[in-house]
């Protein structure tokens, strides 16, 4: 069974659903329907076949080329800040497609005039005229681009204030734990080195939940050494019935990740794992890769289907999918994969938290 969870919480069982980075669909389906009725409206009624002909398809491919500037070379250069590249793919855009209009002109119409043709001046001078319609749909498109962020980052601040009232409901005030735990690790480092250890882990998980995970992101070597902590903090209460293989490559250093994502997949897995048969040896397996600007998380562990039938759709992983969405939007792809006895994850993520 396979659950795709994409940049709009799509759930499914049996079912797999991609994430498209490309063209949202509902949006394409309307640019093209308003195209070709745009095309059949301003078709003039008494005008040659030829004329029609070339007016439908230059209309046309003035449809496509918005289409392909807005959906295409807007999110991939403009909104990751790639100015220039975004300049100079949308003037050669521009004059490739006026090239094109002027040969369709020529091989509609003869001697390339006719008096119902939109005027065509040259190559140059049309993406002139077309080069001012386009800076005021991108400048609308900013405006609206912005609010949607501004939107963002409020749902964003306000799911963190709802994590930080949360750990204030536990009654515990955290200074008072962390500083306890800190004086016992005192205590314990001369008697027991291991029990120690853990202390000192288990303070530096909960330092990690309450403070840092408050930053919009944190390195991706931080995140795995909270990680390694909160395994290590695992295995000594699991003791010889636990196998843990966490597999790393690429330089950690030079990525960033958005906080408390990776740890409560980490988490399930030993939750749901620990359910098992006390004679069973919990093996757990996870993989961490950063290369090419994404990165990638495998989480597979043992998995009971009577103890955990609401995994896919629990609170726990509710939470994770909505921090993915207000951190990456649909620049995130979440597959889960579930039999009778085994469960694995699979997140990739592209670029840097926003």
């Amino acid at each position: 069974m396979a659950v795709w969870l994409d940049g709009k919480g799509a759930r499914g069982r049996g079912l797999v659903e991609k994430v498209s980075l490309g063209l949202p669909t509902n949006l394409a389906s309307f640019f093209a329907l308003a195209a070709v009725l745009g095309t059949l409206a301003v078709l003039p009624s008494n005008a040659d076949t030829d004329s029609q002909l070339f007016m439908t398809f230059n209309n046309l491919l003035r449809a496509i080329l918005a289409a392909f500037l807005v959906f295409f070379i807007r999110p991939r250069y403009l909104k990751r800040g790639k100015l220039w590249h975004f300049i100079w793919a949308t003037f050669f855009s521009l004059f490739f497609f006026a090239i094109a209009s002027e040969l369709l002109e020529a091989f509609f119409l003869e001697d390339g005039v006719s008096k119902y043709t939109l005027n065509i001046e040259g190559p140059f001078w049309t993406s002139l005229k077309i080069w001012f319609i386009v800076l005021s749909i991108f400048s609308i498109l900013a405006f609206s681009d912005n609010a949607v962020e501004q939107s963002r980052v409020e749902k964003l601040k306000r799911l963190e204030k709802t994590a930080q009232l949360t750990a204030l409901r536990q009654q515990i005030n955290p200074h008072i734990l962390l500083n306890g735990l800190n004086n016992i690790y005192a205590i314990a480092i001369a008697q027991s080195p291991l029990a120690a250890k853990s202390i000192l882990d288990l303070s530096n998980i909960l330092r990690y939940s309450l403070y840092e995970a408050d930053a919009e992101s944190i390195s991706l070597e931080r995140e795995m050494e909270i990680l390694r902590m909160y395994i290590s903090f695992q295995e000594l209460g699991l003791e010889d019935r636990v196998e843990v293989d966490f597999e790393t490559s690429g330089n950690m250093q030079e990525y960033r990740i958005a906080p408390l994502i990776l740890l409560p997949i980490v988490e399930n897995a030993f939750k749901h794992g620990a359910n098992l048969d006390d004679r069973q040896t919990l093996k757990l397996s996870f993989r961490l890769q950063a290369d090419g600007g994404s990165i990638l998380f495998e989480s597979r562990n043992p998995y009971q289907t009577a103890l955990g039938e609401t995994v896919a759709g629990g609170v726990g992983m509710d939470n994770i999918r909505s921090r993915l969405e207000l951190a990456y939007r649909n620049r995130y792809k979440l597959e889960i994969e579930q039999t009778e006895s085994v469960y694995c994850l699979r997140l990739a993520v592209d670029g840097e938290p926003q």
